[in-house]
């Protein structure tokens, strides 16, 4: 580690220190980052802040790792150091598309031409890179990585490749401990060992002959050196000359300008981490009463607005049909509870069910008033909905002056109004021209 950053780590890791007594890592300020910190037991390193998101690796009690953020009790870690040697992730394109990585002839190395996403590998699937959607980082144009292997299947090409420093993961920050000057002092100096990139193949047992070939503009490989010498001349301090054919001369590879990130795309990106912030929100909710339906359909329409990028196309389409498993699941408890609920309406007396249905025919939606999760106002627009006991949305309001909504909130009212559908925001709206309070407002 370079000398200029010893003081930022020490002050770091005093800020941390007196988290010790509790076994875990203390909140940091935006400041304290990055810091370093010890695994306390054997963990998952996760592709998200939360354990539905799947495993792509595991770390080992005492590894020592870089946090450089934090997150609902996750540390979000760098891929970097001895504990994620063994890392890799994948690299996918169609072999109908124009791919964004451009593989070295000899196959142990590659570059990126444009934007490329680094997959981490799915371990509950068995690793499948069909499976694996969830990006551990994304790469600029002309980032080189060493590849371990690459498989042409009918439709995609898969290279595995050795995770960059720059990808993330997370772990839960209760298996997490501040390291100690020792520790630290180890890590570095491990880091230190590590610095240079290491061969990306192995030189053979044998010396290869030298062959006289053309000059070639990639990166040399761990080989015996090449003697150049024009083509069909015998190469020097060999005991015979080497024809080499015009045609078995590789060519230069043909530079080839990184594709320049489209408005399209840069769009699709700010919307997909708008939803993947709304869908960390929904996992801390009750099952029943998150937003589910409309949340999976706003993924639905990124995944046909982003047809140009595959990867967020995929991706969206991917957490959409999670989101349909969670509303299936929703549906299921929502039909329980309403008939639970039918069942206790039937004990009533008469009056009361004649003045719930009275209230249904005079009002457009009745409900209770709430907050909504995904309609926040920070990118997308504030709305407020209406649900019923179970917890199902029954429709969407505009926030406006004509009515003291932060009152009704909690309450159950009745809406006199004209409904419509957003397309937009793919939600029903109600527009009120009267809302009456229908329990005690005491």
């Amino acid at each position: 580690m370079p000398a200029v950053l010893r003081p930022a780590l020490t002050l770091c890791l005093v800020t941390v220190g007196t988290s010790a007594l509790t076994g875990r890592v203390a909140a940091q300020t935006e400041q304290a980052f990055p810091y370093l910190a010890t695994v306390t037991t054997e963990e998952f390193v996760r592709a998200g802040a939360d354990v539905r998101f799947y495993p792509f690796g595991r770390v080992q009690t005492g590894d020592v790792v870089k946090v450089i953020g934090e997150k609902a009790g996750w540390a979000r870690v760098a891929t970097v150091g001895p504990a994620f040697e063994e890392f890799f992730g994948y690299v996918r394109y169609a072999t109908s598309s124009i791919p964004s990585f451009r593989l070295s002839l000899d196959g142990a190395s590659g570059s990126t031409i444009g934007p490329t996403d680094i997959f981490a590998p799915n371990l509950d699937a068995r690793m499948d890179p069909a499976s694996s959607w969830k990006p551990a980082t994304t790469l600029a144009a002309n980032r080189t990585l060493r590849v371990i292997e690459t498989t042409t299947l009918a439709t995609e090409v898969v290279h595995k490749v050795v995770l960059p420093a720059d990808a993330e993961g997370w772990i839960d920050l209760q298996r997490l401990r501040p390291a100690t000057p020792a520790e630290v002092s180890v890590w570095e100096a491990a880091m230190k060992e590590s610095t240079g990139a290491p061969p990306v193949s192995r030189a053979p047992d044998r010396p290869a002959m030298p062959i006289t070939l053309a000059p070639i503009t990639h990166a040399p490989s761990a080989r015996a050196p090449i003697t150049q010498a024009p083509v069909g001349r015998a190469a020097p301090n060999v005991g015979m000359a080497i024809e080499v054919p015009p045609a078995m001369v590789p060519n230069t590879p043909v530079a080839v300008r990184p594709r320049p990130v489209s408005p399209e795309r840069r769009r699709a990106r700010i919307m997909l981490d708008d939803l993947e912030a709304a869908y960390a929100r929904l996992l801390v909710e009750p099952t029943e009463s998150a937003e589910v339906g409309p949340l999976r359909l706003l993924y639905l329409d990124l995944a046909k607005r982003s047809r140009d990028s595959r990867s967020i196309s995929r991706f969206a389409k991917t957490r959409a049909q999670q989101l349909a498993l969670w509303s299936e699941v929703q549906r299921r408890r929502l039909d329980l509870a309403g008939a639970l609920d039918r069942a206790r309406r039937t004990t009533e007396s008469a009056e009361s069910a004649r003045l719930v249905m009275e209230a249904m025919d005079r009002y457009e939606v009745v409900g209770l008033l709430d907050a909504s999760t995904i309609y926040d106002g920070k990118r997308l627009p504030k709305l407020l909905r209406i649900r019923d006991d179970t917890g199902r949305t029954l429709s969407y309001l505009e926030p406006d002056d004509r009515f003291d909504y932060a009152k009704l909130l909690g309450h159950r009212i009745g809406i006199v109004g004209d409904r419509s559908d957003d397309n937009g925001l793919r939600v029903t709206l109600i527009d009120p021209r009267r809302i009456d309070v229908l329990d005690s407002t005491d």
